[in-house]
């Protein structure tokens, strides 16, 4: 981003904080979420998933979830305020893919979808977080194919194919500079 255009950049994110923040209080999903407080419960009890407990997603979801209810006690609001934080970083992150080549009003476009999509339902999924660093990943992969290696690889540990995606995306996006 240009030295001057931070402000936009903050913008942007303070007003997908806002926008995905309103959904935070929307119902209860039993199932879904009831597995995700279940398997925190089991990390946070030293269990491992894959090994104590069947887990259909990356680890790291489940380390994550584990983390929050060992910091803030078993809730699904750690979580949400978490998915909040990651679909307004989603967001960012397709504002600024777009800017790259869209305009200004294009790459707010895609900004609104972007949040607004991610922003419902407010199942405690690991897509939010394996997009942002997968779209980070693709963000820096022009000035450090070694830092959005990192970042693609972080995204396999939340979910295996949005990770290697974005690890292709990584290789694409170094290879054509």
């Amino acid at each position: 981003a240009p030295a001057g255009a931070w402000w936009r950049y903050a913008l942007v994110f303070v007003a997908g904080l806002l926008l995905s923040g309103v959904t935070i209080l929307h119902g209860i999903n039993p199932h879904d979420e009831g597995l995700v407080l279940q398997a925190a419960a089991r990390v946070s009890e030293g269990q491992l998933p894959y090994r104590d407990f069947y887990a259909n997603y990356g680890p790291a979801q489940y380390f994550l979830a584990g983390g929050l209810d060992l910091a803030f006690g078993p809730s699904l609001l750690s979580w949400r305020v978490v998915r909040v934080v990651l679909d307004a970083t989603v967001g960012l992150f397709v504002y600024a893919l777009a800017r790259r080549e869209a305009p200004e009003l294009l790459a707010l476009g895609a900004w609104l979808a972007a949040t607004l999509a991610m922003a419902e339902p407010t199942l405690p999924h690991p897509n939010a977080a394996a997009l942002a660093l997968g779209l980070g990943a693709l963000l820096v992969g022009r000035r450090s194919p070694i830092g959005a290696g990192a970042l693609a690889g972080a995204a396999v540990a939340f979910r295996f194919d949005v990770g290697l995606g974005a690890a292709a995306g990584a290789v694409l996006t170094a290879a054509a500079t």
